[in-house]
């Protein structure tokens, strides 16, 4: 289904947005740095944060990266979410294809049920990796962010109007 869903939106995406994907592979390519550097220095918090803000610096970033759109001067901010959510797409369909390869490749358990522990130990270290390196993490993290703000936001409209009433 993940792979119709991603042909799907890569057949009805005008081609002006998809240019934006190869700034986007940039930025995708640096977080790949970051998310490796990270990992070798044992998960420090502040390499994290740097990796966090790193994103919302796209938009100011990758119009100078795509010709097309430093040629006009045009409003590409929803482009780039577009391209973006394409992205995203994209690599979720290939974090599943990877997993269901490797779980094909390396079963859990042999023909006389007996369990494989290195087998199961890198399919762990594979499932860990793919959802650092593919973007989920920061995704959930972002969204975390939002649903946070915005309960904060309703907590405040609720104390107003109780302070008011």
């Amino acid at each position: 289904f993940s792979f119709i869903e991603c042909a799907a939106l890569l057949a009805m995406t005008y081609a002006t947005i998809l240019d934006h994907l190869w700034g986007l592979i940039f930025f995708l390519s640096v977080n790949f740095l970051f998310s490796s550097v990270w990992s070798l220095l044992n998960r420090p918090a502040v390499m994290w944060l740097f990796m966090l803000l790193w994103w919302p610096l796209c938009p100011f970033i990758v119009p100078s990266l795509v010709d097309s759109a430093v040629a006009t001067d045009q409003l590409v901010g929803p482009e780039i979410l577009i391209a973006f959510m394409v992205l995203l797409r994209i690599l979720n369909f290939a974090q599943q294809l990877i997993l269901m390869v490797v779980g094909f490749l390396l079963p859990p358990l042999d023909k006389f049920g007996k369990k494989h522990v290195l087998n199961d130990k890198f399919y762990n270290q594979v499932i860990e990796s793919l959802f650092v390196y593919f973007l989920s993490y920061q995704v959930h993290f972002y969204m975390a962010i939002v649903l946070n703000l915005i309960n904060l936001a309703v907590a405040i409209v609720i104390l107003v109007f109780e302070v008011t009433l």
